[in-house]
């Protein structure tokens, strides 16, 4: 047995065991914390605590959906991720990659138009990378 390559098979174990507890993890998000109290402060830091924790588990399964060449869930997880933050741009301009890489030019218009619009509505000028999705005219 090679020595040098057991902590690499052990390094790639710990990262499908980190990939599987993460899509367990997000089996189990309900939405978001009290929703009911919306309007009440005190549960809002947790609140927001859950979101994050939500979109960083999208994230990390949408890039090993990427990894892995799935990319109808890839989009799948990164829409939720934006249904979350709409703004993160970065998230967005994956999404309109994945769907581009689909050959689903319109959706990807469709994600850069939106995100581009809530970026201009908070004086923000959209980047380069989701600006070469936006569709002219």
């Amino acid at each position: 047995m090679d020595v040098t390559a057991h902590p690499f098979r052990e390094a790639l174990k710990a990262a499908d065991e980190r990939v599987g507890r993460a899509r367990q993890a997000l089996a189990l998000y309900t939405g978001d914390l009290l929703p009911g109290d919306v309007y009440e402060d005190w549960p809002a830091p947790s609140r927001a605590r859950l979101q994050r924790s939500f979109v960083s588990l999208t994230d990390l399964l949408a890039h090993d959906c990427i990894d892995r060449g799935e990319l109808d869930e890839a989009a799948r997880l990164l829409d939720l991720g934006l249904g979350v933050e709409p703004l993160d741009e970065n998230r967005a301009t994956l999404l309109c990659r994945v769907y581009a890489e689909q050959g689903r030019i319109s959706a990807a218009a469709e994600v850069a138009r939106r995100c581009a619009e809530a970026l201009t509505e908070l004086g923000l000028e959209p980047g380069a990378g989701l600006r070469r999705y936006l569709l002219p005219g």
